[in-house]
C-alpha cells in the first residue's frame, strides 16, 4: 500500500478482525518516501475499532531507524509510547509477532534467528483488541512522496 503524505498525523492501514487468544505474525517492508525525512512509521498493531497500539519502525532524519510500540487514541492522535524508541536498527524489512494469551499482550521482533521480546503488558491495557492493522504514518508536511508499506507475509493462529 502507499500512504499519502500529510501535514498532520495520519495513521492509515488495512484492518482485519481477530479474537483473543491469538498469535499474529507479520513480515513487512517499509519504503520511506524520502531518505533522511522525519515522521514516517510502518508496522503492525491491534485495534478496538477506535484506539490503536502498534509495533513499528520509526524513520527520522536525525537518527537511524528506530523500533517502538506506540499508542494511538485515534488515527490522528498519538498517545503514549510504552516501549522505545530504540535506535540503531538497520534496514527496512522487519518481522513482528504480537501474542495475546488472554493474560498478557506481548510484542516481539525477529533478530539473529530468534524472537526478541520488546514489550509485555497485561491483556486489556490501553484497549481490548478486536482487530489487527498493517499500516503507518507519513507526516512530512505535504512534501508529496508516498510511504510504501509492503506486507510480505502475515498469519494469525
Amino acid at each position: 500500500m502507499k500512504i499519502r503524505d500529510d501535514s498532520t498525523l495520519n495513521l492509515r492501514g488495512i484492518t482485519r478482525t481477530l479474537s483473543i487468544p491469538y498469535t499474529l505474525y507479520a513480515l513487512i517492508e517499509c519504503v520511506p518516501a524520502e531518505i533522511f525525512v522525519s515522521s514516517q512509521t510502518c508496522g503492525v498493531g491491534v485495534t478496538d475499532g477506535t484506539k490503536y497500539q502498534s509495533i513499528e519502525l520509526l524513520f527520522q532524519a536525525s537518527t537511524d531507524t528506530q523500533l517502538r510500540v506506540q499508542n494511538w487514541t485515534d488515527v490522528n492522535n498519538a498517545g503514549t509510547t510504552p516501549a522505545g524508541p530504540t535506535a540503531g536498527l538497520q534496514g527496512s524489512v522487519a518481522a513482528f509477532k504480537i501474542v495475546n494469551n488472554s493474560t498478557n499482550r506481548i510484542y516481539s521482533y525477529w533478530s539473529n534467528g530468534a524472537w526478541v521480546q520488546f514489550l509485555s503488558q497485561a491483556s486489556g491495557t490501553t484497549l481490548t483488541e478486536t482487530g489487527f492493522m498493517v499500516g503507518g504514518v507519513n507526516n512530512q508536511s505535504n512534501e508529496g512522496a508516498p510511504l510504501g508499506v509492503n506486507l510480505l507475509f502475515w498469519g494469525v493462529t
